[in-house]
């Protein structure tokens, strides 16, 4: 191999090895953001979670009147409806588990025209519900950010790749001699003798290295 094969080969991997670092730091920062979004939307959930059981205790108070009981809880269902709005605008409303979180939702908001249920078994069992199937949101969106995304993946398998080729053709000049200083000297400076028309010249008088005739080559050249 010439010196201006292994030359282009050394920057053709080079080139491939630096497009590969960066889309592994693209996307170990969308992993960063992912695991940001995680944080904030359990965040988000608790919030409506606790909001939830709070408006469920306080239907069961008496109220003197009902513009009481609606001065009362309205703050609570309007921050129960910001929380609701943040989670929905989160969560990809194609994935099974997002579905689920959201038709849970709406069934516990469609309780607040009915304090009975609100308060009994049902709000109950939808409190339960929505956040077992939370968790196992949030446990799902985790694996994907330990594991990372499908471009983070195949990227880190290319860099492995790439490394044992890097290490194969080092390998390879390292046996070939390619770059080798004394080599490339002595095959350049080599002269063949065989068919000269000088026929006082030997080979014991050609020299294999760049230096100029020696006196026996001038010598022999002038007969």
């Amino acid at each position: 191999m010439s010196g201006g094969t292994a030359t282009l080969i050394a920057a053709i991997i080079a080139a491939a090895a630096s497009f590969i670092g960066l889309v592994l730091a693209k996307e170990q920062k969308i992993s960063e953001f992912r695991q940001s979004w995680i944080d904030d939307l359990r965040g988000e959930i608790s919030d409506y979670l606790s909001i939830f059981t709070q408006i469920r205790d306080e239907v069961q108070r008496n109220f003197s009147t009902q513009s009481e009981k609606i001065a009362h809880l309205s703050p609570m269902y309007s921050r129960l409806n910001r929380a609701s709005n943040l989670i929905r605008l989160r969560l990809n409303p194609e994935e099974d588990l997002s579905q689920d979180v959201v038709g849970l939702m709406d069934e516990m908001e469609n309780l607040s025209g009915d304090d009975t249920s609100l308060a009994g078994d049902a709000g109950d069992a939808l409190e339960n519900e929505l956040r077992e199937k939370s968790q196992q949101l949030l446990k799902c969106e985790w694996d994907r950010v330990r594991k990372g995304e499908d471009a983070y993946r195949n990227a880190k398998i290319a860099a492995s790749v790439i490394a044992l080729m890097m290490l194969g053709f080092l390998l390879y000049l390292l046996l070939a001699g390619v770059g080798d200083p004394e080599k490339k000297e002595g095959r350049a400076s080599q002269i063949i003798v065989e068919g000269d028309p000088h026929a006082g010249i030997t080979k014991e008088c050609v020299s294999h290295t760049a230096e100029p005739f020696t006196p026996c080559q001038r010598k022999n050249l002038t007969e």
